[in-house]
């Protein structure tokens, strides 16, 4: 029962923070990330070095990645970062909670965190080919570019919830786990497609639970993205977290950290 009232408050005291700037429309399923914040500068920072420090140890790879499995690495999984309060401080700000808040209608959990690096390839395996993430019934994925990316970086690209939700009333695959390019566009017309460009700390929050969407065909050229999940409460003991502080003691943690990391 403490418990609970402490997540009330903590609860009243984020939302006061919602903005309407920054707010998800439940229509999209999508919303702009604001590249000038302060904390989106510390965190591409923190995963540029993470990246410096992994290349200069060459445990990266150097040219075209042939096998198509290997097209993208999380390179948190490679080696941990050596701080990560830049990560800590993305996933606990205030007026990022508030936005998820506001959309998912209650106080998330950070699902999965990831430093994503795709080097240049020619396949169209798993994730490249347009789907939808039906672990969860809703969720708020966030993709940020930590390098400069245009379309042939493999950017992340979707289809907005409204346009996907019309495509499985149309087509009946309301479950469809991989579809070509001709499938999704024999319905839905390519100028809905929204593509993830821009300098470093530009990206997009995304339900990509109800949004099409691909990645990673950078057919010229590297991408390197920094990705984190916040879903619902009630999948925390769910599915599997892979979150790159996760050895960390509640001691160690800020008040509202605990219920969110």
């Amino acid at each position: 029962m403490l418990e609970q009232i402490k997540l009330l408050k903590l609860n009243r005291s984020i939302l006061k923070n919602l903005s309407n700037d920054f707010k998800m429309p439940k229509q999209l399923g999508y919303v702009p990330i604001n590249a000038s914040w302060e904390l989106i500068n510390k965190l591409t920072q923190l995963c540029q070095h993470h990246y410096d420090s992994l290349r200069n140890s060459d445990l990266l790879p150097n040219g075209e990645i042939i096998e198509p499995q290997d097209y993208q690495k999380d390179l948190f999984r490679i080696r941990t970062p050596d701080s990560t309060h830049a990560i800590e401080a993305f996933c606990t700000d205030p007026r990022i909670l508030s936005m998820i808040m506001d959309y998912l209608g209650e106080l998330p959990i950070v699902q999965d965190i990831g430093l994503y690096w795709s080097s240049t390839n020619s396949s169209r395996d798993s994730s490249q080919q347009f789907h939808l993430d039906k672990a969860y019934d809703k969720q708020v994925k966030f993709s940020i570019n930590i390098w400069p990316t245009n379309i042939e970086n493999g950017p992340l690209s979707f289809l907005p919830a409204d346009i996907s939700k019309n495509f499985c009333e149309v087509s009946g695959q309301k479950w469809a786990t991989k579809l070509s390019d001709d499938e999704i566009y024999n319905i839905c017309p390519k100028s809905a497609l929204v593509e993830v460009l821009g300098e470093p700390g530009s990206g997009m929050a995304v339900d990509t639970s109800r949004c099409f969407h691909f990645g990673g065909r950078a057919f010229n050229g590297e991408r390197l993205i920094f990705r984190a999940n916040f879903s619902p409460r009630i999948y925390a003991n769910k599915l599997k977290r892979r979150l790159p502080f996760q050895k960390q003691t509640t001691s160690n943690l800020l008040y509202k950290q605990i219920f969110v990391l």
